[in-house]
């Protein structure tokens, strides 16, 4: 079988995959909507409802409410664990070379079979994740909105006539980044980048190591994790002060600031540098780890 990519081979090996797994992943989903309605009717029950909190005026934007804070941690870490568990039961379970051989003998290349475990295993299972939370968090928010009004109408009340017409009603939004607004450019594509990064490093992971692949990969991650908190904080304390060279300024993309009397500094990238930087670090970490689960799997022997 070549190596190239054929769209019709790769459709019939994601249909083929989907009926093959169909029973598994319509359990896992049923999981992860009981898993999650039990969590956000617990969330929802911690809830407390502040007038202030649904109030905005003129001279002052909508504060956000607690129900949204909450929407985005659920989502985002709903997303993380889930996303790692599912990623961590991609491919086969190469330890059994049953399975092993029936997979890797498939009539597909190795970029298709990958492909399709991407496209299940990453991108189906974030669309999936998506619908299953807001078809909980929906019903929810709209009983949140209900009880927000109602607490809002009680304060608006004792309120003066003056009080009444500056304090307006701002309910909980339904999209779980709202409480981000102000930072959506930046903070959206890095949570987007973290979740590909771990879905990609578990993905890896599932390929590396034959067996209880989740807890090797969980180990790794975290012996990887620990290594490079030793080395950014070793790097900082060493490189965070040095005499710049006399052509400092031709390094336009470096802003310099002092740090006290002599030849002590600190250097920082510009700004719109900053976010070139980190736009391409949000790229570059989840294709970098995706291609690792790709050429593992290119070399895989049972």
């Amino acid at each position: 079988m070549s190596n190239t990519l054929k769209f019709s081979r790769l459709s019939l090996l994601l249909k083929n995959h989907l009926v093959e797994h169909k029973q598994k992943y319509l359990f896992y989903l049923a999981g992860m909507f009981f898993i999650g309605l039990i969590v956000m009717l617990l969330a929802l029950s911690f809830t407390s409802y502040y007038p202030d909190n649904n109030t905005y005026t003129a001279n002052r934007e909508p504060r956000t409410t607690g129900w949204e804070a909450a929407q985005t941690v659920m989502y985002l870490g709903g997303l993380a664990i889930f996303g790692v568990i599912f990623a961590s039961v991609s491919f086969v379970n190469f330890n059994n070379k049953g399975e092993a051989i029936f997979f890797l003998i498939k009539p597909a290349s190795q970029l298709e079979k990958w492909l399709s475990e991407i496209i299940v295993h990453v991108f189906l299972f974030f669309l999936a994740y998506t619908f299953i939370y807001y078809l909980i968090d929906i019903p929810l928010t709209m009983i949140v909105r209900y009880n927000e009004y109602e607490v809002f109408m009680e304060a608006y009340k004792d309120w003066t006539p003056v009080e009444q017409r500056a304090n307006l009603f701002h309910a909980s939004s339904y999209f779980h980044f709202s409480s981000m607004k102000d930072d959506f450019l930046i903070v959206y594509p890095i949570c987007i980048s973290v979740y590909l990064s771990l879905t990609a490093f578990f993905l890896y992971g599932a390929v590396l190591f034959n067996r209880f692949s989740f807890f090797k990969t969980l180990i790794l991650g975290f012996v990887t994790f620990i290594a490079y908190l030793i080395y950014s904080s070793w790097g900082l304390r060493n490189f965070e002060h040095f005499i710049l060279p006399d052509d400092w300024n031709t390094l336009s993309f470096v802003k310099a600031y002092s740090r006290g009397e002599g030849y002590s500094f600190k250097t920082a990238l510009g700004d719109h540098w900053t976010a070139i930087m980190a736009y391409f670090v949000m790229f570059i970490i989840p294709a970098f780890l995706l291609a690792c689960s790709y050429f593992k799997l290119k070399e895989k022997e049972v």
